[in-house]
């Protein structure tokens, strides 16, 4: 069996990204790690805000999933979510969340674990209506965008490119056989 690899390539955004201005947000944050409780400091919590800020550290902190299922929740009702993390792993979370709700727009904004990492989160901290977006923010905290690519161009097996490489014969048996059971 042949599996072809992918991984993951940062890439020029296919559209524009513009910082935004500072909105309210309602905020909802994991509080055992720095990074949630830095959230805090960055982010302005407002109960009567329309968009849903999530901010998940550690995804393996017992608090994670239940803080982005209460985000996504009221992200629903409101219109719009932006997540942000340090963490790979929310992609496939949020592009269901997006494909069960395709009126919901989605921002997934993957930073450094710091509060550098907030703070240049927050210039792109909007989702537009019915989008789904995902941004990872470089070591200057400039937007990219993950784009899948195959890891390997061709299976190492065969080199010529053919996905399905047809064995070599086995060699001819010349032994004589003995025909008696």
């Amino acid at each position: 069996p042949w599996v072809r690899c992918f991984t993951e390539e940062l890439r020029a955004p296919r559209s524009s990204v513009q910082p935004v201005d500072e909105e309210p947000w309602q905020l909802h944050a994991t509080t055992r790690q720095p990074f949630g409780r830095m959230a805090a400091e960055v982010f302005e919590d407002d109960p009567a805000a329309t968009g849903v800020l999530a901010v998940i550290g550690d995804l393996a902190d017992p608090d994670a999933a239940a803080t982005l299922v209460t985000a996504a929740q009221e992200a629903v009702a409101c219109g719009t979510l932006v997540v942000i993390t340090p963490a790979a792993g929310l992609t496939g979370f949020c592009a269901s969340l997006h494909a069960e709700h395709p009126g919901l727009g989605i921002t997934l904004i993957r930073t450094a674990n710091s509060m550098a990492g907030l703070l240049a989160a927050q210039r792109f901290a909007a989702a537009g209506a019915g989008q789904f977006r995902e941004l990872v923010l470089d070591t200057r905290g400039e937007p990219r965008e993950p784009v899948m690519v195959a890891g390997v161009e061709h299976p190492p097996a065969d080199r010529t490119g053919d996905p399905y490489p047809t064995p070599e014969p086995a060699p001819a048996d010349t032994a004589p056989r003995d025909s008696a059971p």
